[in-house]
């Protein structure tokens, strides 16, 4: 029998800012900065490595893209100030052969952890630790891979120079790992990290730090042809064990797999191109990111550790590219979910309506969406992807507390 649906715990209240550890531009990449609120809101933007501000004023219900170029050049993370919340902001890096998203985080934590990364075949992964605040941090940075820990004493003690970002080049520092995962101890809770996993000639995925839990969610699981995995990584002293549960579109959950991780050791999942979406419950708590790759095309998610009955997704599709959004109810309960999208030029629709069925997944076509807002009754979760025929571009999203 399917095991009973769960829900996961609410959002916590946000920040009234937003931290966003990767945007780039070079010339060639750019990366567009998605500012969403479902009501009017004054945004400042402020890339601290150049000490470049921009002031937007933002139309709600709908959306503001702002090139990083207008900000600074090379890797620039930013913070997003909002005059109120909810309000949420997202980046999504694109180029010809270049297409990733990432969901800028509006909470923080002393503990992150980053799976789903990989330095095979010199493929280069990049750590961004973003410390945007006005005094220093120092971080321990604890690496797994498939050979289990990988301890380095170059990254026991790291210091982020406030009001800046540090780059640790792990595919120079632990070459040929298939899979890797990293916890970044930050006793201060000061930095934010993310990291990029593809070379300036490939494809990208991007990936954000997220906290540990017992629960995910994964809207975003596999992708039709992409060969994909689910990476969970327990960074504590003690085995946890988790159950995994699949998802194909339209269906009920199916149990999958039962996974035992000894301490300071990550697991890998492989997951089917008919696996659209994953849920997890563990007995203690874990990271756990799922990562894809397609001829050269890849995609990288952290899970969802909360859920809402708002979301804001930052898509960045012009105006004739489809995007995917992908809708996941674990509750006992159907849902009726309102879909309003908004266009580049920030305007947004007379919302639609999708029903979501108890313990499934629904996805949804959409063209020409570079953000999207869904609003129901009870909460859910919910993520998106769009494809080129080189590129792949995949994010959860924002979970909005009212």
């Amino acid at each position: 029998m399917p095991p009973t649906p769960t829900t996961l715990p609410p959002a916590p209240d946000p920040l009234a800012f937003a931290t966003c550890p990767w945007s780039f531009t070079d010339g060639r990449v750019d990366t567009a900065i998605v500012l969403m609120s479902s009501a009017d809101r004054d945004v400042t933007l402020t890339a601290p490595v150049s000490g470049n501000t921009r002031e937007v004023s933002l139309i709600g219900p709908g959306s503001v893209v702002v090139p990083q170029s207008s900000l600074g050049a090379g890797i620039s993370p930013l913070v997003a100030e909002f005059s109120a919340v909810p309000a949420s902001v997202g980046v999504v890096s694109s180029a010809d052969g270049v297409a990733a998203g990432l969901t800028c985080r509006n909470t923080a934590t002393k503990l992150w952890l980053l799976a789903g990364g990989s330095t095979v075949q010199q493929r280069a992964l990049d750590l961004v630790l973003f410390n945007p605040f006005p005094e220093d941090a120092n971080v321990e940075l604890r690496l797994v891979s498939e050979n289990g820990a990988e301890p380095l004493t170059e990254l026991e003690d790291v210091t982020v120079p406030a009001r800046s970002a540090r780059t640790v080049d792990l595919e120079a520092l632990l070459p040929s790992r298939l899979h890797l995962a990293v916890a970044v101890d930050d006793p201060a809770g000061l930095v934010t990290p993310a990291w990029r996993n593809g070379g300036d000639d490939e494809d990208w995925s991007l990936v954000a730090g997220s906290s540990q839990s017992d629960r995910w969610e994964f809207p975003i699981g596999g992708i039709a042809r992409h060969d994909a995995v689910l990476v969970l990584v327990n960074d504590g002293p003690i085995p946890v064990t988790a159950t995994v549960d699949v998802f194909t579109t339209g269906d009920s959950s199916l149990a999958f797999a039962e996974v035992t991780l000894e301490p300071r050791r990550l697991a890998v999942v492989e997951l089917d191109d008919e696996v659209s979406g994953v849920s997890i419950d563990a007995d203690g708590p874990l990271g756990a990111a799922v990562s894809g790759e397609s001829f050269g095309a890849r995609y990288a998610v952290a899970g969802l550790d909360r859920s809402a009955r708002i979301w804001h997704l930052a898509t960045g599709a012009g105006p004739d590219q489809a995007v995917t959004v992908r809708i996941l109810n674990t509750s006992a309960a159907a849902l009726t979910v309102s879909v309003t999208t908004v266009a580049e030029t920030g305007i947004a629709t007379d919302p639609d309506k999708i029903s979501v069925a108890a313990g499934s997944l629904e996805e949804i076509e959409l063209v020409g969406a570079s953000a999207v807002i869904l609003e129901s009754g009870d909460p859910f979760t919910a993520g998106w992807y769009w494809r080129s025929e080189a590129t792949t571009a995949a994010s959860h999203g924002v979970a909005v507390t009212e």
